[in-house]
């Protein structure tokens, strides 16, 4: 699958397939990146945002 990250605040960041918005990576208070992809049923939590990044692509390859 094609897809492209969007950067669009500090910390957070979409995934867009197309022209379509297929997940979102974002950080929370807890000092945890989410990700999720609701389409795939992906939901993972890390501690850094470049593991959950290279999860993404490997599952979306």
């Amino acid at each position: 699958m094609n897809f492209k990250w969007k950067q669009i605040g500090e910390k957070f960041y979409d995934i867009i397939a197309g022209e379509k918005i297929i997940g979102v990576l974002y950080w929370l208070k807890n000092n945890q990146w989410i990700l999720n992809i609701p389409d795939l049923n992906i939901y993972r939590e890390d501690q850094t945002y470049k593991s959950l990044m290279q999860y993404a692509e490997i599952q979306l390859n």
